[in-house]
């Protein structure tokens, strides 16, 4: 691992329509808009080095309590080096109750929403093998979906600039298909494939091309900071 890939993120300039981002696997993304970081689905990808150079303010969120998506220990380490919020489903407030003052500890219900500065979180009902969460947040007049490992959720209404979409493996229940047919329905700018193996990313380009769908795919790298603007 890249132990400057957080200050390269800080390092670029965001405006007022602007997001920056870096994956770290799966659906581990950290998220930066021009005042505020948003983590998702961090598990343990990054370590003490990587949580301190992160800016404050903070919020954390997980989709759901699978290993590949929340860790225990590396959430609690935040915590502690890092004043941060968390939001997430009711299993993973359980598992951190005992550990976390409920002023920095959220559990959201679907379909409810938050607000913390400028962010407007909202939780829907994912597709999964166990409680699953979708992530839609606003940001000013920047809208994001990030999908977990969900499989396909009526989302046809949702109004999205960015969609952080599963494509696969090892999700139970993501797939190309459910993939393609969510970006169908939301429409986006940017669609930003991840949560699956090369082959699948690569395949997932190929169909939304062959499709002729009006989004542009960024294909992430780990580690490797994007930055995207939003036109109104």
């Amino acid at each position: 691992m890249d132990n400057s890939f957080i200050k390269d993120l800080y390092s670029l300039s965001l405006g007022a329509k602007e997001l920056a981002f870096v994956w770290l696997g799966y659906s581990g993304i950290i998220l930066c808009f021009k005042d505020i970081t948003l983590l998702f689905d961090i598990s343990d990808f990054i370590e003490d080095p990587q949580i301190e150079d992160l800016k404050e303010p903070i919020i954390t969120l997980y989709t759901h309590i699978h290993d590949d998506h929340f860790h225990l220990r590396t959430t609690l380490k935040l915590s502690e080096m890092k004043e941060t919020i968390i939001i997430t489903c009711p299993e993973v407030f359980d598992e951190l109750k005992e550990f976390l003052p409920m002023t920095s500890l959220k559990k959201l219900e679907p379909k409810k929403g938050i607000k913390i500065g400028n962010t407007k979180i909202f939780a829907l009902k994912g597709v999964h093998d166990c409680e699953h969460y979708i992530y839609y947040i606003i940001y000013n007049d920047i809208r994001v979906l990030h999908l977990g490992s969900s499989g396909y959720a009526p989302l046809s209404k949702i109004k999205s600039d960015i969609i952080f979409v599963p494509v696969g493996q090892p999700s139970s229940s993501a797939s190309l298909e459910t993939a393609l047919k969510i970006t169908k329905d939301v429409k986006p700018q940017y669609a930003i494939p991840f949560h699956g193996n090369e082959e699948e990313i690569n395949k997932y380009l190929r169909l939304v091309n062959e499709e002729k769908l009006p989004v542009k795919i960024i294909i992430p790298e780990k580690y490797k900071p994007v930055k995207l603007s939003i036109v109104k």
